[in-house]
């Protein structure tokens, strides 16, 4: 029987996603995919150009492609692994002078953070953390292709939402309170991907921005204007939810 490779793969994650992860609350990630097909012949059929592996470029009905979601090259297709691969966590993270890794997740207080500011302590960004200061793997044990609107209230709860007893939490960095876990993701959401990000090209050794572009959770679809710059908006994107259960091995 010939077996299958798991590999291994970083994933980023901020402070919001690792509290959650460590609490055992959070076993679901969404992920914008890119590029995002896109409709063709006035509305009636996806294009899926690079996205699909057994789509091969050729077109899908819009009326067949829910069925097609369950093909199991899908699940192959996910840039973040397949069932039974592994992903290790990226956060910000502060390596003092013993090489000793502090992790900004753990000190959310402020008071906490000034600490570490008067001892002239440097947060890197989750994007430079290598492996061997990660804390965190995850296994994958389900991927689906979906539009972000199809959450439901129990897949935003596994998103790791924070519930306060009588509301829940969402909104990146804020205290919004929402009535439905499924409401708050969409705030948290949007606090992440409806923000314009610039997307550069490099032009005689400097970096040029193009474009902006976000992925809202709703909203109206289009080619804008912002800071100059054309800003291209993707409203309810197509994303990947992936399913995870943290490695038993983790400290």
């Amino acid at each position: 029987m010939q077996m299958t490779e798991r590999k291994a793969r970083p994933i980023l994650f901020s402070g919001e996603m690792v509290r959650p992860v460590l609490l055992g609350d959070k076993s679901q990630t969404r992920r914008v995919m890119k590029p995002q097909p896109v409709l063709v012949d006035n509305g009636q059929t996806w294009d899926w150009p690079k996205i699909i592996k057994r789509v091969g470029g050729h077109d899908i009905s819009a009326a067949s492609w829910a069925a097609n979601l369950k093909d199991p090259h899908v699940k192959e297709s996910c840039p973040y692994g397949k069932p039974g691969d592994h992903l290790w966590v990226r956060e910000a993270f502060y390596v003092d002078l013993e090489t000793d890794v502090f992790y900004h997740a753990d000190y959310s207080t402020h008071d906490a953070l000034a600490a570490f500011a008067d001892a002239g302590a440097h947060w890197k960004p989750s994007i430079h953390m290598p492996r061997w200061a990660s804390r965190i793997t995850l296994e994958i044990t389900d991927v689906r292709a979906e539009r972000v609107q199809e959450i439901s209230e129990e897949d935003a709860k596994a998103e790791g939402i924070e519930f306060r007893g009588s509301y829940w939490l969402g909104g990146k960095g804020t205290l919004q309170c929402w009535p439905t876990a499924q409401r708050a993701f969409r705030a948290l959401w949007d606090s992440i991907y409806a923000i314009p990000k610039p997307r550069h090209v490099t032009i005689n050794g400097k970096k040029v921005i193009t474009h902006y572009e976000s992925f809202p959770f709703s909203g109206k679809p289009g080619t804008f204007t912002f800071r100059g710059k054309p800003h291209i908006v993707t409203s309810n994107p197509w994303v990947w939810a992936v399913e995870l259960k943290r490695n038993e091995g983790d400290t």
